[in-house]
């Protein structure tokens, strides 16, 4: 492993929120379709009240 010359940065409001919408609409939406309608609503249910995310399952 070679050590990187890294700074850690903490995330602004406006970082959080793109971040949430590009997991929102981009990474979930390729497990919703996997997921199915329970699963999408045990998520909904659980972690996604968690990380103030909602999906909604393919149709």
């Amino acid at each position: 492993m070679t050590k990187a010359d890294m700074t850690l940065v903490d995330l602004s409001d406006a970082d959080r929120e793109t971040l949430k919408i590009l997991v929102a609409e981009h990474v979930m939406a390729e497990f919703t379709a996997a997921c199915g309608a329970d699963c999408v609503q045990r998520w909904n249910e659980t972690v996604g009240a968690v990380v103030d995310i909602e999906l909604e399952a393919a149709q």
